[in-house]
């Protein structure tokens, strides 16, 4: 018969081993992902990771069947067929919750009897789910420590924990009606925890104790010389810092002397100084005095004289300006002169034509008669006079039009001289100001 053993680690593999012929003969690997317990039950191996996941892998050949999310970092796992129960210890340092606990598994199963309300860290809790495992779970505190082992007995009738502090804590696990008789009357009532009384004491080796006071006494020993020896080297210390002390202060008295000596030079060079410089700078300031007065009267003379020019600009522009605006004057009563002159002859020319046109009205009425009988005849010549005539005054009128626009561009033209006059002064205004 072979007989088997199932081991997981770190680097994210398990192994199922055949000890009888010393063989690796299935694993399961997983990357990125480092395993802390292993446990085999019935036909199913349940693997716990730092994933915070819990995988079901069948027996022997450890395919995966299951995964659960679990959500919190485990460290050990112990499944009780017979009791239908799965005990789970927490390891996750980074969760810091208050939970609240119940006294009754979900299967009728209880453990500790002791009334804990709540506790103040998810660190050193076992978690207890149903079997097959489920979504619900009741939570029971063992201690304030990482649960570093677990471990459940042959009969299933009590389970094991020890923490890193070196705790160790046994439960009974009991059913409901059960819950206030024994299972066992052959197991002692010292491994009972009904009371729910802690031991805050931590056994130890006798051996490991007797180390540590070896220990204890060798450290002291050591402080001891060491505090001699500090002694010693503080003594010399300050024997080194005192001569130190006085050598430094004569140096820096020396050196006081000759910075003193050193001092007085340099004020009565300042002193000389001062004198100096306070004659080279009178005669500055004579000079300087001179200078000014020498260009205030320069620059008074230049400023009468740019006076005297500003005045007679001032003087040309206004002759100009007049100038300008009597032949503007001039040139407007004289267009105006025109018109009207061209105005009169043409309404002379006019009425003149108006009295011929009533003579030849008053002749064509004499005429009539003669007309009526030639006018068969003579229409074509009639009208053929009538158009000359027309064409006649008409070539009149459109003289006489050309005249007033040639007059009308000239007095346009004038005007344009007179404002190019006009900003010439201006910009001799601004000239003259700047």
């Amino acid at each position: 018969t072979s007989i088997y053993l199932a081991s997981c680690g770190q680097d994210g593999a398990a192994y199922l081993w055949d000890i009888t012929e010393n063989k690796r003969i299935y694993e399961y690997l997983t990357k990125g992902v480092s395993y802390t317990n292993i446990y085999c039950v019935g036909d199913m191996i349940y693997l716990l990771g730092n994933d915070k996941m819990i995988r079901q892998l069948s027996y022997p050949e450890m395919n995966l069947l299951k995964t659960f999310d679990v959500g919190i970092q485990l460290s050990n796992i112990v499944i009780s067929p017979i009791k239908s129960a799965v005990f789970l210890s927490v390891c996750d340092y980074s969760r810091q919750a208050t939970i609240t606990l119940s006294n009754t598994l979900t299967n009728s199963l209880s453990g500790v009897s002791t009334n804990v309300a709540t506790t103040p860290s998810i660190v050193g809790n076992v978690r207890v789910f149903t079997y097959p495992i489920g979504n619900d779970f009741d939570v029971y505190p063992i201690s304030s420590s990482p649960i570093v082992r677990m471990k459940l007995s042959a009969d299933e009738n009590f389970v094991v924990t020890v923490d890193e502090t070196g705790l160790l804590a046994v439960f009974e696990l009991r059913d409901r009606q059960d819950r206030f008789q024994r299972n066992n009357p052959t197991i002692t009532k010292e491994l009972l925890m009904l009371d729910g009384v802690w031991n805050d004491d931590i056994l130890i080796y006798k051996h490991e104790l007797d180390d540590r006071l070896n220990s204890t006494n060798e450290l002291q020993i050591k402080i001891d010389e060491l505090y001699l020896h500090n002694e010693y080297q503080l003594k010399l210390k300050d024997m080194n810092t005192v001569e130190k002390l006085k050598e430094i202060n004569d140096k820096y008295v020396q050196e006081l002397e000759q910075y003193k000596i050193n001092y007085e030079l340099l004020r009565e060079e300042r002193s000389d100084l001062e004198i100096e410089y306070n004659e080279k700078l009178k005669i500055a300031e004579e000079e300087h005095q001179y200078s000014l007065q020498s260009i205030e009267s320069t620059s008074q003379t230049q400023i009468m004289e740019l006076v005297d020019n500003y005045q007679q600009l001032m003087r040309d522009r206004d002759a100009q300006a007049n100038r300008l605006e009597d032949q503007r004057r001039q040139l407007v009563q004289s267009h105006e002169q025109y018109v009207t002159e061209l105005i009169a002859d043409f309404e002379r020319k006019l009425e003149e034509e108006s009295s011929i046109r009533l003579q030849l009205d008053e002749q064509c009425v004499e005429v009539n008669k003669e007309i009526d009988e030639l006018q068969t005849q003579l229409e074509d010549d009639v009208d053929t006079e009538i158009e000359a005539v027309r064409r006649t005054y008409e070539e009149k009128l459109t003289q006489s039009r050309e005249m007033i626009l040639k007059y009308k561009g000239e007095n346009g033209i004038n005007k344009k001289k007179y404002l190019a006059i006009q900003r010439e002064i201006e910009d001799q205004k601004e000239e003259i100001k700047t």
